[in-house]
This record gives structure tokens, sequence and C-alpha cells, in this order.
């Protein structure tokens, strides 16, 4: 019985062990970067991931369709959320131990606020520089650890929510946009009466709806928390 009882134990701890393995390897996959070789233009042109971003001659990093941000150092890499944004720059230069983040231009929203913000479900990347690569002739470009993530913000409506329908004066939509600090919207502001406050989005007609002269259609409200921002729409019928 004893026997019995000290097989079982042991068959809990091996179990137990290989459970808590399994976890860690988990966690250290879901962290995980790749290491690159980037030559800089004038030895090879080597581009980061899907960005585009490479050296040039000047040793910045360089891309015409992402912007890169240069986060300092830092030994928190990678971050699990969206960096601040308010610096972003098209070239900057490469910084040995300097972390940094990389954004496509097309997803990146100023609000009026003049903050940057990120569209929630899009890739982009965090680098950092662990050091020049080098020949007899000075620097060719720079080793980089790097790995890519989906912006996202638990705090924010799900993008492309629809809020509802207005169809007179005498209506208005009610929304809670969570965690929302700040709204964009690119129409006819004269159109709408629109107010966020504490995280409710109010929007109600100052016009009557009007097929040929507006407004009429679906609508677009964009929503920032911190660094990151989402789209909810909504529709004006006749």
């Amino acid at each position: 019985m004893k026997n019995i009882k000290k097989f079982v134990l042991l068959a809990l701890s091996l179990c137990i062990t290989l459970f808590a393995t399994s976890c860690s390897e988990d966690e250290m996959s879901q962290a995980s970067f790749n290491s690159l070789n980037m030559l800089d233009e004038n030895h090879g042109k080597t581009l980061l991931g899907e960005t585009g971003v490479y050296i040039n001659g000047s040793m910045n990093f360089r891309s015409d369709s992402w912007q890169v941000i240069d986060l300092g150092i830092s030994s928190s890499f990678p971050s699990k959320t969206m960096p601040n944004l308010d610096n972003l720059s098209s070239e900057i230069s490469v910084l040995p131990n300097h972390r940094y983040a990389c954004c496509n231009t097309e997803n990146v929203l100023t609000f009026p606020s003049h903050k940057n913000a990120y569209e929630i479900g899009c890739k982009y990347y965090q680098f950092v520089v662990s050091s020049f690569l080098e020949k007899e002739t000075g620097k060719v470009g720079a080793v980089v650890e790097y790995t890519s993530s989906l912006s996202d913000e638990k705090e924010l409506p799900q993008k492309d929510t629809n809020i509802g329908n207005l169809f007179g004066l005498d209506e208005q939509l009610s929304f809670d946009a969570l965690g929302a600090e700040e709204y964009c919207f690119f129409e006819k502001s004269e159109d709408f009466a629109i107010s966020l406050s504490n995280g409710h989005l109010k929007v109600a007609l100052r016009k009557s709806p009007n097929e040929l002269y507006g407004p009429y259609g679906t609508y677009s409200i964009y929503l920032r928390k911190g660094n990151v921002y989402t789209k909810v729409t909504f529709d004006v019928d006749l």
C-alpha cells in the first residue's frame, strides 16, 4: 500500500513538473524575437521584416511607408503595450542598446490633441540594436533583435462597431465607448452634435437628413485611448 502511495505521489509530481515546463516554454515562445544582421544600403540594404525599414548610408533607420520612434535605452523588451508615438519619424539614428518601435504610416492617426495613435488590430514592430556591424572600412550596418505584434486595447469598442441610426433632429445616439479619451471626426462637423464625456459618446443631428446635400449615409468616428484608436460608425437615414 505504501509503495502504491509513493507511486501516485511520484506520478503527480512528474505531471506538475511537465505542466510547469510546458507553461514556461509557451511564455518564452510568446516573447521570442528574431535576430537580423541589417546591412546598410551601401552593403546590401537589408530590410526589417515587412516594414521596408533599412539603414541608409548615414547610419540612420529609414523608410518611406513606415515610421520609427526611438524609445531610448530600456530593459523591457519587448513591451506588452503600444509605446508613445508622438515623436515618430521617417528617419532616425541607429544607436546601440536603444529600443525602437515602427508603425505603418497608413494606420497612424493624429487626434485634435496632436497626439498620435495606432489603429487596433494592426501589426507593428519593436526592435533593439545589439551592436554595429563593422569591417575594416568602418560601420556597414547593425545587429538587430526584433519582434512583431498586433496593436490591441481591451478598453476600446471593437473596430467598425455600428452604434445606430439617426432619422431626424429629435433623435440622439448614446453609446458606451468604454475607456475612450478623445474622438476625431472628419466629416462636416456643423451637421452633427458630437460629444465624448467619461467614455460616453453622444451623437445627434443639427441638420435634417437630405439624400442630395446631406447629411445622409454612413459616417465614422475615431476613438482614442492612450496610444491606440478604434473606429465606430453610425448611419443617417431619410
